[in-house]
């Protein structure tokens, strides 16, 4: 199914990608930037799962960004969309295909650090299961991260305010509460979100150059007294976009 996928796509571009990014949630603004767009819906391509969030278009945008071609998926899929892991990596398999060699894979996350501001990005150089669907929580570590995103960091943590820590995952689709945020956050966790480590995962396995960045989007449940809805995600996202389209310029450059 997934060289049918490609197949499809290949005939519909004339560029070739080498960096690929998943755009999370309501972070989709960054494609205006795109020059020479060429852009696939999803339900463009025979037998392709569709994103069902809200924030989630559902469509490849191809393109050109400080002279490196890229494709970002503006669209991905959770575990509480019904579907199984695979699907929430497809995006991942879908770059490695096309011959990127390089993954940028952000997303929109509560934050359970109270001294961090929100509409601020965070780099993932952890990243913990808490989905339960082993029977223990997972902890993934550092290896993720190469010594290329490294300095990465290192060049940008200057210029703008970035965080490093650990992402929690969790399967969602209702948000956690109090007491589940109290024990994530002693066992290490910075921010915590219903995706993300799947795609991290698979583009470690396919030894790509991995840079997971999260947008801290909401404080989780009890840091804040505040009953939060997915819409207070967006809005506080939306305001972050043009820092965030500005950091995925510059970590673009630098690649």
């Amino acid at each position: 199914m997934l060289n049918n996928y490609i197949e499809q796509i290949k005939s519909k571009i004339n560029i070739s990608p080498t960096i690929g990014l998943v755009l999370g949630s309501g972070l989709g603004n960054f494609v205006d930037s795109i020059q020479n767009k060429e852009v696939i819906f999803y339900n463009e391509i025979k037998g392709y799962p569709l994103s069902t969030v809200k924030g989630h278009d559902g469509k490849f945008v191809l393109g050109t960004i400080e002279n490196q071609n890229v494709i970002c998926a503006q669209g991905r899929f959770h575990l509480y969309e019904g579907y199984d892991r695979n699907k929430t990596e497809l995006p991942i398999d879908i770059f490695k295909k096309l011959g990127c060699n390089t993954s940028i894979i952000t997303n929109a996350a509560g934050c359970m650090n109270e001294s961090w501001k929100l509409g601020e990005f965070m780099f993932i150089n952890k990243c913990m299961d808490f989905t339960f669907l082993k029977k223990n929580c997972v902890i993934i570590n550092d290896k993720l991260v190469n010594a290329k995103v490294k300095s990465i960091y290192e060049d940008l943590k200057n210029y703008y305010s970035i965080y490093q820590g650990a992402y929690s995952w969790v399967t969602g689709p209702t948000y956690e509460t109090p007491s589940e945020i109290t024990i994530i956050k002693k066992m290490g966790g910075d921010v915590i979100g219903m995706s993300t480590l799947p795609e991290l995962v698979k583009a470690y396995e396919y030894n790509m150059n991995v840079i997971g960045i999260s947008c801290l989007s909401n404080y989780a449940s009890g840091i804040s007294n505040e009953q939060l809805t997915h819409n207070d995600v967006l809005n506080v996202v939306s305001k972050s976009n043009k820092n965030f389209s500005n950091l995925l310029f510059d970590i673009i450059k630098l690649i």
